[in-house]
């Protein structure tokens, strides 16, 4: 199964890299589904792909998004 986030909130900030000192570089929206193909210890930081296939990091934390699988 591809790992996927789904984002649960209105927008979510996507940055250059995991963590907020990072540059914001997009967002995304509620409902908008993303493969995931990196993360940081515990899942609190998620590398996506976006549609162009360029890789932006976003909160994995529960508030912000539903990962598909459980974190490992």
């Amino acid at each position: 199964l591809l790992p996927m986030i789904e984002v649960i909130v209105a927008t979510i900030n996507m940055r250059s890299g995991p963590g907020t000192e990072h540059p914001i570089v997009g967002r995304g929206a509620a409902g908008d589904l993303y493969p995931v193909v990196g993360r940081t210890d515990a899942c609190s930081w998620l590398q996506i792909v976006l549609e162009d296939a360029s890789l932006v990091w976003v909160s994995g934390a529960s508030a912000y998004t539903n990962l598909n699988i459980p974190c490992s």
